[in-house]
């Protein structure tokens, strides 16, 4: 009897450790699909662990790598050690403003008040109704 339709497909273990890389870097789950030539529901199927995982391990690897920078024992780095500073310890640059006028005075400010009449208004009136 002919078995009719596509073959079942097959993940490889070459193929496992690719998904579980371009998940790593982030790449969306269609790219990923595409590349490896399957549908999206395919990918879904087969790489479930590949996919729910390889953006986990990248983190860690990233965290870890992060955290021995800024606690290096001999050269650590500042910058790594403000960033951690700032999503793990509440740290923030903040900066102030101030507003002052000559010598630290309060600014002057001069407000223009333009008295009309009714006439003016009337005449106003009548030159936009002829326009329109």
């Amino acid at each position: 009897m002919v078995q009719k339709g596509r073959k079942p497909y097959v993940p490889t273990a070459e193929s496992r450790v690719s998904v579980k890389t371009l998940t790593s870097y982030g790449i969306p789950h269609d790219h990923i699909a595409l590349v490896m030539q399957i549908s999206a529901p395919t990918l879904r199927k087969h790489y479930r662990h590949e996919l729910d995982t390889g953006k986990i391990e990248a983190t860690i690897k990233v965290a870890k790598s992060l955290f021995g920078m800024a606690t290096h024992k001999t050269r650590p780095h500042a910058g790594a050690g403000i960033f951690w500073m700032k999503v793990h310890a509440g740290w923030r640059e903040t900066e102030r403003v101030e507003v002052s006028g000559r010598d630290g005075e309060a600014i002057e400010q001069k407000v223009g008040l333009a008295l009309v009449d009714e006439k003016q208004i009337a005449s106003a009136l009548k030159r936009l109704e002829a326009e329109y």
